[in-house]
Parts: C-alpha cells; sequence; structure tokens
C-alpha cells in the first residue's frame, strides 16, 4: 500500500502552529517571570517611600506613629479601589488632608505601577477580571460622560439624562441634568459604555460603589435661595457646560432664576479628602464674575435637616439629622474669593463612630 506525503503547505502550517504554540508557551513564561521580576524590584521602592507609615510587612504598624493608623495592605481594601490602575492615582496624587503625600513627581510612572501591583500582592490573593473593550478607566486627566443611568439606590428611579465624572483621586460624580443634580458619589472604577453596544440606547453602568447618597439619591434640586420674607424656594439648576482644567472637571450651570431674578452663574468641581482621620468628599463652588452665596444654600444643608456641632474662624461644622444612617458631618468653609469669583467650599465626612475622640478632631478643623 502507498501513502501520499502530507503536501508541503499542510506540513509548514503545523510546523508553525508548533512554533506558534511554543512562542506562546515562552511569551507567557516571560510575562510571569518579568512579573515577578517586577515585584522583586518594587520592594526596595516600598521600603523606602511606604514602609515608615505602612509597616515594612504592609500591615499598617509603620515606625511612624501617626493621629490615625496607616491603612493595613494585608487585609486588601483601599480607600479608592483595588485594582492597580486605582491604586497607580492614589501613589500618583495622594490623598488630601492626610499625611499620604503623591509621587508623580518623585517617581516614574514604571515606578508608581511597580509599587501598585507590589501593594496589592501584599495583600490576598484577588480574582482577576480582565475589563471589557467598553470600559472606561480615568487615567491622567479626569473624564466626564454622559448617557442613561442605571437607578443609584434602591427604589429610585432610572436616569434618562445622566452625567459621570471621574477624577484623579478615584470619586465619580453622577449627576442628573434633567434638571441638573448631584445624586452621589461613588468610589473606585470609572464606568462601562455599554451604551455603545448593538444600537445603543443602553444605560451607562457606573463601575465605582456609591460611598454616598446627595439627598437619598433622589437629585431633583440641590440648592435653595432665600426670599425676602425670610424664607426658601428651591432653585433649579440647567446644565452648560463642563470642562477639564489642570487636572480638575467643572460642571457649570445656570441656577434660574437667581435671587435677583436673573440666572446666576456657578461651577463646581470635587475632590477626595481626609480631614481629622474622617475620609469624604469635597465640592468647590464658584459664582462666577460675582457674589450671590450669602443668599444660597446647598438644599441638604437646610437648617431643618442638619444640627450645629461647632463654629469658629474657620467655618462651620454640622451634622446630619437623618436617623439609621451612617453619621455624616459636614464642614462648611468661611466664604472667600478667587479673582472675580466668589467661592464656597463644604466638605462631607462620613465613615467613622462619632465617638469623643473622633468628634474632637472634627471640632478642631473650624478653630
Amino acid at each position: 500500500m502507498k501513502y501520499q506525503s502530507a503536501c508541503p503547505w499542510t506540513t509548514a502550517v503545523a510546523v508553525l502552529a508548533c512554533f506558534w504554540a511554543l512562542a506562546a508557551c515562552g511569551d507567557q513564561t516571560s510575562q510571569e517571570s518579568e512579573s515577578e521580576t517586577n515585584l522583586v524590584e518594587a520592594e526596595p521602592l516600598y521600603q523606602a517611600h511606604c514602609a515608615l507609615c505602612h509597616g515594612k510587612d504592609g500591615d499598617g504598624q509603620g515606625a511612624l506613629v501617626l493621629d490615625r493608623p496607616a491603612r493595613s495592605f494585608l487585609k486588601g481594601a483601599f480607600s479608592f479601589g483595588n485594582t492597580e490602575e486605582a491604586l497607580f492615582r492614589t501613589i500618583s496624587n495622594g490623598i488630601g488632608g492626610t499625611p499620604m503625600p503623591g509621587f508623580k513627581s518623585t517617581l516614574s510612572d514604571e515606578q508608581r505601577r511597580a509599587l501598585a501591583a507590589y501593594v496589592i500582592a501584599l495583600g490576598p490573593e484577588q480574582v482577576q477580571v480582565r475589563p471589557g473593550e467598553s470600559e472606561y478607566q480615568v487615567t491622567d486627566r479626569p473624564l466626564v460622560v454622559r448617557g442613561g443611568l442605571p437607578p443609584i439606590a434602591d427604589g429610585l428611579a432610572p436616569v434618562n439624562r445622566g452625567l459621570l465624572v471621574g477624577g484623579l483621586d478615584g470619586l465619580t460624580f453622577e449627576y442628573n441634568t434633567k434638571p441638573l443634580a448631584l445624586l452621589g458619589v461613588r468610589q473606585g472604577e470609572f464606568v462601562d459604555r455599554k451604551d455603545w453596544q448593538g444600537r445603543g440606547g443602553a444605560s451607562l453602568q457606573p463601575l465605582g460603589v456609591v460611598s454616598h447618597l446627595i439627598d437619598g439619591g433622589f437629585g431633583t434640586c440641590n440648592w435653595e435661595a432665600e426670599t425676602g420674607s425670610g424664607g426658601w424656594i428651591p432653585q433649579p439648576a440647567a446644565l452648560v457646560a463642563t470642562t477639564v482644567l489642570e487636572g480638575r472637571a467643572w460642571v457649570e450651570y445656570d441656577l434660574i432664576p437667581g435671587h435677583s431674578g436673573e440666572a446666576l452663574r456657578v461651577k463646581e468641581t470635587g475632590l477626595a479628602i481626609s480631614l481629622g482621620g474622617w475620609p469624604g468628599f469635597q465640592r468647590i463652588f464658584h459664582v462666577i464674575g460675582g457674589l450671590g452665596f450669602e443668599r444660597l444654600r446647598l438644599a441638604e444643608l437646610a437648617d431643618h435637616k442638619v444640627e450645629l456641632v461647632a463654629k469658629g474662624p474657620a467655618g462651620r461644622l454640622l451634622r446630619r439629622l437623618s436617623e439609621g444612617e451612617e453619621p455624616t458631618f459636614y464642614f462648611k468653609h468661611g466664604l472667600g474669593m478667587e479673582g472675580d469669583d466668589q467661592v464656597m467650599i463644604v466638605d462631607t465626612l462620613f465613615g467613622l463612630a462619632p465617638t469623643d475622640e473622633n468628634l474632637k478632631a472634627l471640632k478642631e478643623l473650624v478653630q
């Protein structure tokens, strides 16, 4: 019996297939080896820049004694997300109001990414999830996207016209744009743009965990204006524009009508902070080209919703009165000017028990 030899091209394909398979194995082994090498090289960086506060083993027991213990990396929980990208942002930018500095100017991108991977490796094993092509991640500049949004909390309706503002600090500010109102703040990854798939029409899928709701997340009106008779009326806002400038994303809108009967142009931005050991976020408001905050207030700071805890030269410390929710405090800074703009700053702080020690740290903010 004669056997017909294989065609030359099929033999070549088989050889190439074997070659590619071996190359793939080699690449995988090479990548694993490279990853291990990066972690080894990152260890001296960690000891030089992180161990003083977070401990040489990442247990949060460093040689430097802090008012609040540094985070333990061994537990695998982080303020602004557990991914390498989220940790890279934190290492780059630091955490405002805490001893945690930013290392963008002192360490290279490669060194900061190596540190992020090293810190994750110190914690428990994580399930690796490969982001889809539709996921947007904040990297070197804030991101702003618009589209429909699912309900931000149980019992609420979807938002047909939503706005997500993702910052470099791992926070996402979630708005309804009709009328414009902040619904809440998320912490972690940014957004999955599944609304671009198929024929469109699907909602944006925010990826971060909701850390704080504004007035329960209903999002109809964030502002109130004082009337001539001493009362207060809702002040709806109309979105004008969003801009990204010098690492900050700004949302610009008109309050209609203003207390003078004319629209008042306001812009705002937000960022993560930690004050007196309390985590939270700061909102910065500008009245563009004039005054206006004397007769305006945030609806969530209405007299019947908060109580005064302390006041001093720096501002007022308020506590939310809502029962059955985690303790929330507001530090309302004194009004200031920046160029021709009047500026108001409000810090929202939560996450700790209102013990005498923790309240003492907050009360010191207003002095």
